[in-house]
């Protein structure tokens, strides 16, 4: 647990070879803590984390009544487009908070 923790990068996770050539997407996906905020500490990553997490939830409402107005005649293709947006947005919410209650652990056990 504590590898996966600090880990900074998906190359740290798992083989190099095999993540080398995904690592500027999915690190500023999965590691939004390091490499848009530059935390270094586990504090200032549940901080980072809850600002993505508000910022990916506004985001998500925005987008959602700009597509009920652009797909206002269109319910079929508003109905198909909203539940794999919604699906989307709620697994990234789900994957930001997990991380969150892990850094709550982690903190909670280098505090002692």
């Amino acid at each position: 647990m504590k590898d996966i923790i600090d880990a900074t990068s998906i190359t740290d996770i798992c083989d190099k070879s095999v993540c080398h050539w995904l690592q500027p997407v999915v690190d500023t996906i999965v590691f939004p803590e390091y490499y848009l905020f530059s935390s270094t500490h586990v504090k200032e990553n549940i901080i980072s984390l809850l600002i993505v997490l508000g910022v990916l939830l506004l985001f998500g409402l925005i987008v959602e009544e700009m597509m009920k107005r652009i797909f206002r005649k269109n319910e079929e293709k508003y109905m198909w487009i909203h539940k794999i947006f919604g699906k989307v947005i709620v697994s990234f919410l789900l994957f930001y908070s997990m991380k969150i209650i892990i850094y709550f652990i982690a903190l909670k056990h280098h505090s002692f």
